[in-house]
C-alpha cells in the first residue's frame, strides 16, 4: 500500500510538492472570480451570463472529480496530475484570448475538467507515502493549500488585473500552470506506487455500490449543500462587497485576502475539534454547520448595518464551511486506504462539493438580478438548516 521510495523522509518532499501543485492550481481557478467586474464591463456580460461561465467550470469539475477520482486509483498520479496541470494552463491561456460568451464558456469548462484531475490523486500520494503516525498532521498541512491558494490568488492575481487588465489574469496563471506541470513530472520521478488498485476500483458499477455500502451518500449530500455556499461565496464575494457597500477594488481585495486567513485558522481549529470528537466526521461536521448557520443569520441581519460586523459574519460563515469541507474531502477519504479507494472517495466528495457549486453559480446570479443580495443570504440560511439535518442522519466510520 505504501509507495516505494528511496528515502525514509521522502514523504516530506512529496507532500510539499503536492501542496505546491494545488496552491498553483488556484491561480488558474480563482482568477475568474477576481475578474468578474472587469469582464462584465469589457465584454458587456450580465451576471447571469457570467454565472453560466462559472457553472460550466463547476459542472465539468464535479463530473471530472467522479471520473478522475476513480481513475486516480488506477493510474500513476505522477503523469495524471501533470497532464491536468498542463491542460488547465492551456485552457487559461486560451480563455484570456477570448471575448465571446460561448467560447469563454467552452474553455472555462475544459479548465474545470482538467483541474479535477488533481485532488484525488494528490490525496492518494499523501496517504500512500506518509507513515501513519504523521498522516493526520500531513493531511492538515496539505489542506492549507486550498486556503493559501485563495489568499495568493486574491493578492497576486488581483494586482495583475488592476495593473495589466483582465486578460493578464488568465495569461500569467496559465503560463505558471504550464511551468508547474513540467516541474511536477520532473520532481516526482522518484515516486513509484504499487497501490494501483484492482479492476473493481476502476469500475463505475462497483463505485456506485461502494458509495451506498460505505455511507458516502449522506456525506456527499452534505458536500453538495456546503459546496453551494463555499463556492458561491468564492465566485460572488468580490461582487458582493463592491456592490452592496460600493467599495473600491482595492478595499474589496483587502477584505477578500483577510477571509482566507480566517479559513486557515478554521482548518487548524477543525483538526482540533476533529480530535476532540475522537475522529468522528459526523459530529465534527454538525458542530461547524451549526456555527455556519449562526454566521449566516448574523450576515443577513448586518447586510445594511455595520461593515465590520458584516465582514466578521462573512468570515465566520466562510471559515465554518471551510472546516466542514476540509473534514469531508481531506480526512474522510483516509478511512478508505485499506480498500485502496482514497482517490475514489476524495473524488466523489469533491465532486459533490462542485455539484453544489454548479447549482449555486448561476442561481446566485439569478437571485441577485431578481431580489438583490438578501435573496442569496436567505438561501444560504436554508441550505445550512438542511445540511445539519442530513449530517445528523449520517454515520461515522472510524479509521
Amino acid at each position: 500500500m505504501i509507495a516505494q521510495v528511496k528515502h525514509p523522509r521522502y514523504f516530506l518532499f512529496a507532500g510539499g510538492l503536492c501542496w505546491l501543485a494545488y496552491v498553483t492550481a488556484y491561480f488558474g481557478r480563482v482568477n475568474l472570480s477576481i475578474s468578474l467586474p472587469y469582464l462584465q464591463e469589457a465584454c458587456g456580460l450580465s451576471k447571469a451570463s457570467l454565472g453560466i461561465i462559472a457553472g460550466g467550470f463547476f459542472t465539468a469539475y464535479a463530473a471530472g472529480q467522479f471520473i478522475n477520482g476513480v481513475l486516480g486509483d488506477r493510474f500513476n498520479p505522477r503523469y495524471f496530475v501533470g497532464i491536468g496541470l498542463f491542460c488547465a494552463g492551456l485552457s487559461n491561456v486560451f480563455f484570456g484570448n477570448s471575448r465571446s460568451l460561448w467560447v469563454m464558456f467552452c474553455f472555462w469548462t475544459l479548465n474545470g475538467y482538467f483541474q479535477s484531475m488533481l485532488w484525488g490523486p494528490l490525496m492518494r500520494i499523501i496517504s500512500g507515502v506518509t507513515p501513519l503516525k504523521y498522516l493526520h498532521k500531513m493531511t492538515l498541512v496539505f489542506s492549507s493549500s486550498t486556503v493559501l491558494g485563495y489568499f495568493f490568488s486574491y493578492t497576486l492575481v488581483g494586482r495583475m488585473v488592476m495593473v495589466f487588465g483582465w486578460k493578464a489574469a488568465f495569461y500569467i496563471p496559465g503560463i505558471i500552470l504550464l511551468a508547474a506541470s513540467a516541474l511536477w513530472v520532473w520532481s516526482l520521478k522518484g515516486y513509484s506506487s504499487d497501490d494501483t488498485g484492482t479492476k473493481e476500483t476502476g469500475n463505475i458499477a462497483g463505485t456506485i455500490l461502494f458509495i451506498i455500502r460505505s455511507g458516502l451518500w449522506a456525506a456527499a449530500l452534505v458536500c453538495i449543500l456546503q459546496g453551494s455556499i463555499k463556492e458561491g461565496f468564492t465566485l460572488w464575494g468580490p461582487a458582493f462587497f463592491s456592490e452592496s457597500r460600493a467599495l473600491s477594488m482595492d478595499k474589496v481585495l483587502l477584505i477578500m485576502s483577510f477571509v482566507p486567513a480566517m479559513n486557515l485558522i478554521a482548518i487548524a481549529a477543525g483538526g482540533f475539534v476533529y480530535r476532540c470528537f475522537r475522529y468522528q466526521e459526523k459530529h465534527t461536521s454538525v458542530f461547524f454547520l451549526i456555527t455556519a448557520l449562526f454566521s449566516a443569520c448574523l450576515l443577513r441581519i448586518s447586510i445594511n448595518g455595520s461593515l465590520a460586523l458584516m465582514i466578521a459574519a462573512l468570515s465566520g460563515l466562510s471559515a465554518s464551511i471551510f472546516a466542514v469541507n476540509n473534514i469531508m474531502t481531506a480526512f474522510m477519504p483516509l478511512n478508505f486506504q485499506k480498500e485502496q479507494r482514497v482517490s475514489t472517495a476524495a473524488g466523489i466528495l469533491d465532486c459533490a462539493v462542485y455539484i453544489g457549486a454548479a447549482i449555486s453559480g448561476p442561481l446566485a446570479g439569478f437571485l441577485v438580478d431578481c431580489s438583490g443580495w438578501s435573496g442569496v443570504l436567505n438561501s444560504w440560511i436554508v441550505v445550512c438548516c438542511i445540511a445539519i439535518i442530513i449530517a445528523l442522519l449520517g454515520r461515522n466510520k472510524r479509521r
